[in-house]
């Protein structure tokens, strides 16, 4: 069965995963580089820490950066890191010659629970709350 992304890719289009991957991760035909996608940075299992990345349900890291597992990301926000990994895919896009047509699938790990918030974005909102009551 193919993927959205398996027909954006035959299309010509670049294509990026960033965030959850719950769409298979037992064997490596079921992984974002195998379903379409040209890049990934993610994450397969849940409850997964959001700053070590350390998936404590199987004894494992759980940032992947492509197919492999990576300490790379250990100690940044794990959103943080998959804004960011768009954000560059965005940037290369835009300064490719040819202009290629790109497809990214963002999916967000915050959608389930409450979660560790970085302060920086507990400041903004302090901000704005005082702008309000002006």
């Amino acid at each position: 069965m193919s993927t959205v992304a398996d027909k954006m890719k035959q299309a010509g289009y670049k294509t990026l995963a960033v965030g959850k991957w719950h769409a298979g991760g037992h064997s490596s035909q079921h992984l974002p580089l195998n379903r379409g996608f040209d890049e990934f940075l993610g994450f397969l299992n849940g409850h997964t820490s959001h700053f070590t990345h350390y998936c404590n349900t199987i004894d494992c890291v759980d940032m992947m950066d492509g197919d492999k597992p990576s300490w790379k990301y250990f100690g940044q926000y794990g959103d943080e890191a998959f804004y960011n990994r768009t954000f560059d895919f965005i940037s290369r896009q835009a300064k490719n010659k040819n202009r290629d047509p790109f497809f990214i699938y963002h999916s967000f790990r915050e959608d389930f629970k409450p979660s560790p918030v970085l302060l920086s974005f507990v400041a903004v909102l302090f901000v704005l709350s005082i702008f309000q009551t002006l």
